[in-house]
């Protein structure tokens, strides 16, 4: 199955890896137009989500695909309606009739479901999407052939897994997006701290909230919960294997009075059946024979190819040098690997300060610089290396190739970050193009990232990043000063 986020401005999906059984990142598209400005134009609407699902279709399989959507509130509209009816039949009546009285004109424009809880009864809690926007999510997926199982409200996801005395908080680009279901039914606050104004309203509910500082909201403490894509994806998994009643547009799972008709708690996912006859058999030993060509031609050619097919031979004369584990003298062997990252990092930090303009190749692998540059003598770059350190000096190519000495800093971070929520920090940054590679680091298992970031600016950002984070290291530097392009290889321990 697939998982997907609609945000106002992006497209994000995960997918499970069954053998490691857990959610991975695997793209986060860039919207057009955003979706608010689009919603009462269909035709343009749907263009825009069509476009995301193409740009998506070149990376991932779609077709034959089930699919999970939760869609960002910033989206949708609540209501809170007071339960003073006997049955669910004058409910639903209620319900209807409060919202003719709020929308007006443009009570047909909008497709609602509700819900109330154990802990508020009283209040019915309402979910309003507009028409266009459900029906043209629903019309470009299907043209796609995906297989969409929900469309939940990502508030409904999120205080799936918090109590009544908790807040779910998620940050959406400027705005930190804060909900809570307590004894008084929902609330919904919006709080803008980016802006020279800094704002903090309640969107909905009868509960208040003072103003809360951004640095309460920015990391997770026993009150705030702060909830990432991972995260909500995760939740949303963990209800689907369970059958929670969740609040969903396109099957509803529990008692939910959805546009004048009453459901019942039902399941609606359903997890795969094992097949055991001859045929299912056969067809998962071939299918199994030809992953592993697949795997190895990949395993082959990663080192021979990159993002967009770039030349990365000079990344490739390098790597023939063998891994030395032997030498590593400490109680956490990664820590080589550790040492030879940040030697690596500084390294490419210096020399693209000092002669960037003159580099038109720099290469660094597994400690190993190689650097090519225009007319002006790269030799300078050898000042203070060890001579046994240098492996090859070609002055007709105006190339040098040396080997850096290890280390690592007193100030070693003892952090640690999924992939999924690095890449969702880099890509709420800026577009970039990634790919992830199953791998094996000292008979353990691990994930490789290469990123393709263009320009010097964004690439110290995201260095500074994987410098605060102990399980990421990095592999392989190429910078191309002919389209300004430069190549991560990272390693990521799990």
């Amino acid at each position: 199955m697939l998982y997907f986020i609609v945000h106002n401005n992006t497209l994000v999906v995960f997918k499970r890896n069954l053998e490691k059984d857990k959610l991975i990142l695997q793209s986060k598209v860039k919207f057009h137009h955003s979706l608010s400005s689009t919603i009462y134009d269909p035709k343009l609407l749907s263009n825009v989500i069509a476009q995301s699902l193409d740009e998506l279709n070149e990376k991932i399989v779609l077709e034959n695909q089930e699919a999970s959507i939760v869609i960002n509130d910033e989206l949708l509209s609540h209501s809170l309606i007071i339960n003073s009816a006997k049955d669910d039949i004058k409910l639903a009546e209620k319900i209807k009739n409060e919202l003719q009285i709020k929308w007006k004109d443009l009570f047909s424009n909008y497709f609602y479901i509700a819900e109330s809880r154990k802990s508020s009864k009283k209040f019915i809690h309402v979910v309003e999407i507009n028409h266009y926007l459900k029906e043209k999510i629903k019309l470009n997926f299907n043209n796609f052939g995906i297989d969409i199982k929900g469309i939940i409200p990502l508030s409904s996801v999120i205080l799936s897994h918090t109590k009544t005395t908790q807040y779910g908080v998620v940050k959406s680009l400027k705005n930190y997006l804060i909900f809570n279901y307590s004894r008084k039914g929902f609330s919904f606050f919006k709080a803008n701290y980016g802006a020279r104004k800094k704002t903090f309203n309640k969107i909905i509910g009868l509960d208040d909230l003072q103003k809360i500082s951004e640095g309460t909201l920015k990391k997770s403490n026993s009150k705030y919960l702060l909830f990432s894509d991972l995260d909500i994806v995760k939740t949303l998994s963990e209800l689907i294997d369970t059958s929670f009643p969740t609040l969903n547009f396109i099957n509803p799972v529990g008692i939910q009075i959805i546009d004048d008709s009453i459901y019942k708690r039902k399941k609606t996912f359903t997890k795969q059946k094992k097949e055991t006859n001859f045929f299912n058999y056969f067809r998962n030993i071939v299918a199994a024979f030809l992953t592993l060509i697949l795997l190895v031609f990949v395993l082959q050619s990663i080192n021979k190819a990159d993002l967009k097919s770039l030349n990365t031979e000079v990344i490739s004369e390098m790597i023939e040098e063998p891994v030395i584990t032997d030498a590593i003298a400490t109680e956490n062997p990664f820590e080589f690997y550790n040492a030879k990252s940040h030697s690596m990092i500084n390294v490419f930090d210096s020399i693209v300060t000092e002669y960037g303009n003159v580099v038109s190749i720099l290469s660094i692998v597994d400690g190993v610089v190689a650097v090519e540059g225009g007319d002006e003598s790269l030799l300078s770059l050898l000042n203070g290396v060890d001579p046994n350190a240098v492996k090859q000096i070609d002055l007709s190519k105006n190339k040098v190739v040396y080997k850096i000495d290890s280390y690592l800093p007193s100030d070693l971070s003892t952090n640690s970050a999924s992939i999924s929520n690095f890449l969702n920090w880099i890509l709420d940054i800026e577009e970039i193009e990634f790919k992830i590679i199953d791998g094996v680091l000292l008979d353990r298992e691990v994930d490789n990232i290469i990123l393709r970031i263009d320009g010097l600016e964004l690439s110290n950002e995201i260095i500074d990043q994987i410098t605060n984070y102990n399980n990421f290291i990095m592999r392989k530097i190429l910078f191309t000063k002919a389209d300004n392009s430069i190549h991560f290889y990272i390693t990521v321990l799990g």
